[in-house]
């Protein structure tokens, strides 16, 4: 009998999946897949970098062969498991319709899939699968597994299942899911509370090797020793409304004219210097967040040379363990540009800008996390309240 690995995950917030005319229809197996693999990569990079004596080159080399033979690829076969996936017919919201619970900060992180102000604000943009529904996940090894590789698997729909999601805007919160039962594990209860979970998640990153490895010149994102994960401290019974509390205190921090204005020299730089590009002294402060970075159809902040796109390294995720929701973030701040640099646009012409990450990007993500304003002192109410279980 081939050795196999079952598992049951609940949608947690709406999610936003689909093929090319993006209608939300089903969960397929190779979205499944490409999680698996994102977060497979993320915890055990360290590992590889830590067997290299800290080579980043030869460790992402070696993480990438290893990658082709657990997980598959075009050029090398398929993998050491098969994945199926199971559900029944799925409740979806259309495109144009609007979802119960949502409010602005909900809305604001789902930018793009739905109207975020306005008259016709929460209005759907792209149809989406509703939340509070189940799927299975069934994986099937190949005889030449080891058991090795299936503990790494079972790593990796745990972390799936407690940290992440599927779909588009699944960095905000969106299409997130909740791993409920794990069959083939061991010893594993899905947490049945917030303090359930922090722990489940202490127990999974104990002795981690990322903790003591410096990783923001690691071109991937993976755990290292900058990355934290928070639970926040406010428990809601409904998912969206958890998604509410974190878009709130986000739009409040990096808002101008929604939120608190923080941002000053980025708003300056826009309105009353008309994003000269000679005028910048440093990329706009919000650039930590992710790119592209947009104030206008002609204005923004992009990827340098051929780049436009650079994830956040800040994740959200809203998890729901028994009658308990709430939000969790996790952040992995690795190398953000691969040449220190980031592109300032300006009616269609990129001019590059040297933007030092961990001395100017990481500070402004750390003062949300720790509910301050990005100069560090306290606003009127604190964007963001959650217990840091890692490190």
């Amino acid at each position: 009998m081939p050795k196999t690995i079952s598992a049951t995950c609940r949608i947690v917030t709406p999610m936003f999946l689909g093929g090319a005319e993006q209608e939300a229809s089903c969960i397929r197996g190779s979205a499944l897949k490409g999680a698996l693999a994102f977060w497979w990569r993320a915890f055990y990079f360290a590992g590889f970098v830590e067997k290299a004596s800290g080579n980043v080159s030869e460790a992402l080399e070696n993480m990438r062969a290893q990658e082709k033979e657990l997980f598959g690829s075009s050029d090398g076969g398929q993998g050491r498991l098969l994945l199926r996936i199971s559900h029944g017919e799925l409740n979806k919201t259309a495109k144009g319709g609007r979802l119960q619970g949502d409010d602005m900060g909900a809305r604001y992180l789902g930018y793009g899939l739905m109207a975020a102000f306005g008259h016709n604000a929460g209005q759907l943009s792209r149809s989406c699968i509703n939340a509070g529904q189940v799927f299975s996940i069934r994986i099937i090894f190949r005889r030449n597994v080891t058991d090795k590789d299936i503990t790494e698997i079972e790593t990796a729909l745990k972390l799936f299942g407690l940290l992440g999601g599927l779909g588009s805007r699944v960095r905000r919160g969106w299409g997130s899911v909740a791993l409920e039962r794990l069959e083939g594990a061991v010893e594993w209860q899905a947490p049945k509370s917030r303090e359930e979970y922090g722990a489940a998640l202490k127990t999974l990153f104990a002795g981690h090797p990322g903790a003591a490895l410096p990783g923001t010149d690691w071109p991937l994102t993976a755990f290292a020793g900058e990355s934290s994960i928070h639970v926040g401290s406010t428990v809601q019974t409904s998912p969206l409304d958890a998604l509410n509390d974190l878009g709130d205190g986000f739009l409040r921090y990096r808002g101008w004219r929604n939120g608190d204005q923080n941002f000053r020299d980025d708003h300056d730089w826009f309105r009353k210097e008309n994003a000269n590009p000679r005028s910048a002294k440093a990329p706009p402060q919000r650039t930590a967040f992710g790119l592209p970075h947009n104030y206008s159809k002609q204005v923004g902040v992009t990827g340098p040379g051929d780049l436009d796109r650079r994830a956040s390294p800040l994740m959200f995720h809203v998890h729901q363990a028994g009658t308990e929701a709430f939000y969790v973030t996790t952040c992995l701040p690795t190398q953000f540009s691969p040449n220190g640099q980031v592109g300032l646009v300006r009616n269609g012409q990129k001019t590059p800008i040297s933007y030092d990450f961990p001395a100017n990007g990481l500070p402004v993500i750390k003062a949300f996390l720790e509910g301050k304003k990005p100069d560090g002192s306290a606003p009127e109410k604190a964007y963001f309240t959650a217990e840091q279980v890692l490190p």
